[in-house]
């Protein structure tokens, strides 16, 4: 197997095909209309509070833009995907499924890609030789891992952060869409597989099981024929492909707003849970008793099948919970939904403004409480102040839902 030298290669500099070249023995990339980057605004939250202190985040009214390339497909010869998204050509080159309008973000993916830490470096195996920007070299080590080798084309549908269930709702699903769009709905399809419900959104979507191919971080796979889909939603605001992907699952499997107040829980109900583990709310108990005395359902969204997810947030009229992957199943909400999102680290903000706010909501951001704020240790324990959340629900409950 090449062990490199490997530098990076932006998608979308490969030579343009058409659609139907794609399923043709070339190389290249099909580009999905328009062709061109779009640029959005970030929507404000309605409110944001931190009753204790000062906040951890900047100012969050501002509307900083959101720029994203346009989708693609990219078609590789006898290519070896690695790690989490990562695909070496036999060219000496790499590319994941982002292409990047911007030279910091570009530099910002390559600095992670040469730091040793796995999550950083995405479990390629990819280790820096030389060089400080994008024609920074690496050479790939395979550590061991299996390899596992296909002759048939496929199609690759992976990202980053594979086992995270918020990662493949706003990342993975939507690239369904640039697959039939670029007419490639009949090849089998390589995605990560790590939770039942990741199988069954495939399922709802029209994929089933006999199309799946598992995909696992911790092997190599070398593929004869590749066809990667691109990251739509980079910065998790999601773009109008991704809105009517949601909307045709909400439509299909939801049901109308019933009115229905929930709030999200991350504590253990019956068996153990692996949200439970971290980001503990050390006064949750007293905070679900003031909730429930105004009729919310306490709900724990990782013990419920796919479908019961979809109908469960399109019937929501108003969610309250701390940040997480929970949170991400607002996806499936009606817009004009009211969201109270408990946010205690810096960390997510823009992402999680970025979705809420993409998807119509009216949505305020709460702060708690860490014991300290050394934020380079993630997922600490945290409080909140009940009174002061109480009586944000209260008010935000009676406001009118803003007009953007």
């Amino acid at each position: 197997m090449n062990a490199g030298p490997f530098r990076f290669k932006d998608p979308l500099s490969f030579p343009v095909i058409t659609a139907a070249a794609l399923q043709e023995r070339s190389e290249g990339v099909w580009v999905g209309p328009p062709a061109a980057p779009v640029t959005r605004l970030r929507v404000p939250p309605s409110f944001h509070d931190y009753p204790v202190g000062e906040s951890i985040f900047p100012p969050l009214h501002t509307r900083p833009p959101v720029i994203y390339p346009p989708a693609f497909a990219l078609k590789r010869e006898k290519a070896v995907l690695t790690g989490y998204r990562t695909l070496l050509g036999a060219d000496g080159t790499f590319c994941g499924d982002e292409s990047f309008t911007e030279p910091a973000a570009l530099k910002n993916a390559i600095n992670r890609l040469s730091l040793a830490d796995e999550f950083n470096n995405e479990a390629t195996g990819l280790v820096k030789t030389g060089g400080d920007d994008e024609a920074t070299e690496f050479r790939f080590e395979q550590n061991g891992r299996p390899v596992i080798r296909d002759a048939e084309p496929i199609v690759l549908l992976c990202s980053t952060e594979p086992s995270n269930y918020g990662s493949f709702l706003f990342r993975v699903l939507p690239k369904l869409r640039t697959l039939q769009n670029a007419g490639l709905g009949q090849f089998r399809i390589m995605v990560p597989q790590y939770y039942q419900s990741m199988t069954d959104y495939l399922s709802l979507s029209g994929f089933g099981e006999k199309r799946l191919v598992p995909h696992y971080a911790n092997a190599v796979y070398q593929l004869d024929q590749s066809i990667l889909v691109s990251l739509r939603n980079s910065q998790a605001y999601l773009d109008d492909e991704s809105l009517a992907y949601y909307k045709h699952m909400r439509d299909t499997y939801g049901v109308p707003s019933q009115g229905r107040r929930l709030y999200l829980t991350r504590r253990t109900l019956g068996k153990a849970s692996n949200a439970a583990a971290t980001r503990v709310m050390r006064n949750e108990e007293e905070l679900i008793t003031a909730l429930q005395a105004h009729g919310f359902e306490v709900v724990e969204p990782s013990r419920l099948t796919a479908i019961q997810q979809i109908r469960l947030f399109s019937s929501a009229d108003i969610i309250i919970g701390p940040s997480g992957s929970a949170m991400f199943n607002v996806v499936f909400c009606h817009p004009g939904t009211k969201l109270i999102d408990i946010e205690t680290e810096p960390h997510w903000i823009h992402a999680h403004m970025c979705l809420f706010g993409s998807l119509g909501l009216d949505y305020g951001i709460f702060e708690g409480q860490t014991e300290d704020r050394d934020f380079s240790v993630v997922h600490k324990p945290f409080s909140v102040d009940i009174e002061a959340l109480m009586r944000r629900l209260l008010n935000f409950e009676k406001a009118p839902r803003p007009q953007f």
